[in-house]
């Protein structure tokens, strides 16, 4: 008879597909592995597992598997006087669970609005059937179903499940919290197209609190959050103090968020009457984000010309300068992140005064790139952009020159070094998790036979990709479109 080697962890009555485990061997130390396939239909059931370091499945029985957490979840929340958490599936539960997977397995959305029938707090079913409904531009019935899952999110959270305070974690990787993280982030966006911006962002920060591995892309959403709720002065301490494994200043969305609230905040100040303070400007930190990321502004003038800015010919004239005309992003997960920064925060640069500081910044930093001098520099802009223009809004003359002074310091080799130190173009997009529809705040409205080839494709997870690979295609179709030549002077 085998039995496990001393030590081992209590096994557990079952396992979940994707959940980490060791593999226990005769006479050998157990290895980490996953589960990859349940079979139930069998007694006893039998689990797929990979074996890290070993090619191929393996079928095995309980007795074989003991639960494995991940190296980073308990014992380093738990070192810092965090509370670590997970959602346990009721016996009662887990069977619906098991339903909902075979509903899955049949390729047909209806045998899961079936399944609501018997089980109206399903989280997993209703998640699926508010992705569907959202895709069908049924709003109603789509805000209904996510407000059910968090109903029966909430009810299920422990005394000591906080979410006021910092010290709470759930790890992603545990198959049961994943609808958690899954509903905050379908609120966010959801509370956002209805206006309330600033409880957004309170649901946008929680959803990173709880992972700061940010699995769902929550540092995505931030600074557009912050910006539209007013948030200003947060958002740029937020960006200059934030502990992570990458510096928020270096990517593109918040270094161009940051000169947006700069502008909004001086605005602010100049309105209440505040002292000034000894601080960059907002057309300085918009020319270090412009030369930093120069193929973010294409990008935004096609978001722009979408919503009919930014059509004139200075616009044509200025992108066909040489630090926009070969600017191109190199690495694959910085041309996500600009799609995606792009597509969700476009429009905020179209106010004039907005626009007019990205027409400035684009110019000073196109001639600091190619070699002007600060002053020279400064009055070339001033003589492109100086007077009101299109935009009626004037530029000063002192923010230009100091604005120039200020960058020139460091050549555009340096920023494109410096960039390529951040987002080396070699390897795969880091960010590919990230599905730019998830972004937008546009409704699907996909012909009904395309609706009905997508639900062919396999279940209502595959009525989600299936779908969000078409309105992906087309979001970035109609970006290059604009971009390519869509916007002289009409």
């Amino acid at each position: 008879l085998w039995r496990p080697a001393p030590g081992l962890p209590d096994p557990k009555p079952e396992y979940s597909k994707g959940e980490m485990v060791l593999y226990c061997r005769p006479g050998r130390p157990p290895i980490n592995a996953t589960i990859v396939q349940v079979d139930r239909t069998t007694v006893p059931p039998q689990y797929g597992v990979e074996r890290e370091g070993v090619d191929g499945i393996v079928f095995t029985e309980l007795d074989r598997l003991r639960p494995r957490q991940p190296a980073h979840a308990p014992a380093a929340a738990a070192s810092a006087g965090q509370l670590q958490f997970r959602y346990v599936y009721s016996p009662a539960y887990r069977s619906v669970q098991h339903l909902f997977e075979q509903c899955q397995a049949t390729h047909d959305p209806n045998s899961i609005a079936r399944l609501l029938q018997q089980a109206p707090y399903h989280v997993d079913s209703l998640l699926s059937m508010y992705d569907l409904y959202r895709h069908m531009g049924e709003n109603a019935y789509a805000e209904e179903c996510l407000a059910r899952a968090l109903y029966c999110l909430e009810m299920g959270w422990h005394a000591a499940f906080d979410v006021s305070t910092a010290n709470v974690r759930m790890d992603f990787e545990l198959e049961e919290n994943r609808a958690m993280f899954t509903a905050l982030f379908r609120h966010t966006q959801a509370l956002s197209r209805q206006g309330c911006h600033r409880s957004a962002l309170e649901v946008c920060k929680l959803l990173l609190a709880l992972e700061p591995d940010d699995p769902m892309g929550a540092l995505m959403l931030l600074d557009y959050l912050a910006l539209r709720a007013g948030r200003h002065g947060w958002l740029r301490e937020f960006t200059a103090n934030f502990e992570g494994s990458r510096s928020l200043a270096l990517l593109p969305n918040y270094a161009y968020s940051c000169a947006l609230a700069r502008l909004r905040q001086a605005q602010e100040e100049a309105k209440a009457g505040a002292p000034a303070v000894d601080q960059p400007s907002a057309l300085e930190l918009a020319v270090q984000a412009v030369l930093l990321h120069p193929a973010a502004v294409p990008a935004l003038l096609a978001k722009l010309r979408e919503g009919g800015s930014g059509r004139d010919a200075h616009w044509d004239t200025l992108m066909s300068r040489k630090l926009f005309s070969s600017a191109a992003a190199g690495s694959t997960s910085l041309q996500h992140l600009l799609n995606i920064y792009a597509e969700r925060s476009g429009l905020l640069w179209k106010p004039p005064d907005a626009l007019q500081l990205l027409r400035t910044a684009a110019c000073l930093a196109s001639e600091l790139a190619s070699g002007a001098t600060a002053a020279a520099a400064a009055k070339a802009t001033l003589r492109a952009c100086g007077g009101d223009g299109d935009s009626g809004v004037a530029v000063a003359a002192a923010d230009v020159e100091a604005a120039a002074l200020a960058a020139h310091g460091l050549r555009a080799e340096d920023w494109a070094c410096v960039r390529r130190d951040a987002f080396p173009e070699a390897g795969e997009n880091e960010f590919r998790h990230l599905r730019l529809h998830d972004f937008s705040d546009a409704v699907a409205q996909l012909p009904r036979d395309e609706l009905n080839a997508a639900m062919a494709d396999g279940g209502a997870e595959g009525v989600e990709d299936a779908i969000a690979d078409m309105q992906e295609q087309l979001m970035l179709q109609q970006q290059l479109a604009m971009a390519g030549g869509g916007g002289g002077a009409r």
